[in-house]
C-alpha cells in the first residue's frame, strides 16, 4: 500500500449494509462514501468504459488536451443522460461512481480502455487487442447503443455512437499523425486572390487590404494592418484623446459648444414664478 489519498463510493440497497462496509474499509488515506442508488453506481461504472475508449482514440490521434477536455466534458453529459434514463440518479453520476470513474479511466495510463483506443489508432486490429487483454468498453459500447435506442436517446449520444461504430468497423477514422496508416493526404494549398489591392476602413476604424496576390482564406480578406478605433460622439469623429486644436480645445469641446447654441431654452411664465403654498391654495379653492 502506497498510502496515497483516494475515495470510493459503496452502493447498497439497505443503508446499514453500506455504512458497515464504510466503517470496515475507511482509513486516513482511504475515504468511503455511501449511497442507496445501486443502479446509478452500476451504470456509471460500466457505461464510462466506451467513453474511455474514445478518449484513448483522441490521445492516439494527437489532437491535444483541448480536444480531450471537450470530449470528456461532452461524454459526461451523455453519461448523465443515459444513466438517468435507465433509472440512475443524477447526483450519483455526477459523483465518484460516474464522472470520477470516467476521469480516471480516460486519463489514467493504466486504463485498458484508453490503451485500446490508442492501439486502434496506431493501426492494430481489434481482434489482436482482445486476444491479449480484456477491454470492458468493447462489448459495453454495443449494449449502450441498445439501451440508448430503448430510451429514445439514439440521436442524443454522438460519442457513444461514434465509438460503437469505430469498434464495429462501420465508421472510419481520420488521423493527424502522418505516420499512421489512417492519416489523410496532404492539405491542399489555399487559392490566391487575383483581385487588385483594395484599402478601406470598416465601421470600427479597422484598416484592411484585400487582394494583391496574397494568399487568403476562403471567402475572407486578410487583415494586414489594424488601427485603434477612434471615439465617435453622435456620429461625428472626435479627437478627444489627441492634442487640442488651437485655442478652441478638443473635438468634443467644439461639438458641445456647437450643440449648446442650438438647444431650445425654457421661457419664463407670463405671470411669473408661482410658489409652493400658492399652488396648494389654488388646489384647495378648486
Amino acid at each position: 500500500m502506497q498510502e496515497m489519498p483516494t475515495a470510493v463510493v459503496v452502493g447498497a440497497k439497505f443503508m446499514p449494509h453500506a455504512v458497515a462496509i464504510q466503517r470496515w474499509l475507511s482509513s486516513l488515506s482511504f475515504r468511503v462514501y455511501t449511497t442507496q442508488d445501486t443502479v446509478g453506481v452500476e451504470l456509471g461504472g460500466a457505461l464510462k468504459n466506451p467513453l474511455a475508449v474514445g478518449a484513448g482514440m483522441i490521445e492516439g490521434l494527437g489532437l491535444g488536451i483541448n480536444t480531450m477536455a471537450a470530449l470528456v466534458t461532452r461524454a459526461t453529459k451523455e453519461l448523465m443522460k443515459l444513466c438517468t434514463a435507465m433509472g440512475g440518479k443524477a447526483e450519483t453520476i455526477s459523483g465518484l461512481a460516474g464522472i470520477g470513474d470516467l476521469m480516471l479511466t480516460a486519463f489514467g495510463d493504466l486504463s485498458r480502455n484508453r490503451t485500446c483506443g490508442m492501439r486502434i489508432i496506431q493501426g492494430e486490429k481489434l481482434e489482436d487487442i482482445l486476444a491479449t487483454t480484456t477491454v470492458e468498453g468493447v462489448p459495453t459500447a454495443e449494449v449502450a447503443m441498445h439501451f440508448g435506442q430503448l430510451c429514445g436517446l439514439q440521436d442524443e449520444l454522438p460519442i457513444f455512437t461514434a465509438v460503437a461504430g469505430i469498434l464495429a468497423g462501420t465508421v472510419g477514422i481520420t488521423a493527424t499523425d502522418p505516420t499512421s496508416p489512417n492519416a489523410p493526404g496532404p492539405t491542399p494549398q489555399r487559392p490566391t486572390d487575383p483581385r487588385p489591392t483594395a484599402q478601406y476602413f470598416n465601421a470600427s476604424g479597422r484598416y484592411y487590404e484585400t487582394g494583391g496576390g496574397t494568399t487568403v482564406p476562403h471567402g475572407e480578406a486578410p487583415r494586414v494592418r489594424v488601427e485603434p478605433p477612434r471615439p465617435i460622439a453622435m456620429g461625428v469623429w472626435a479627437r478627444s484623446f489627441g492634442p487640442a486644436r488651437g485655442a478652441r480645445g478638443s473635438g468634443l469641446v467644439e461639438l458641445w459648444r456647437s450643440l449648446r447654441g442650438r438647444m431650445p431654452r425654457k421661457r419664463p411664465s407670463p405671470a411669473g414664478p408661482v410658489s409652493g403654498p400658492q399652488r396648494a391654495g389654488e388646489k384647495q379653492k378648486k
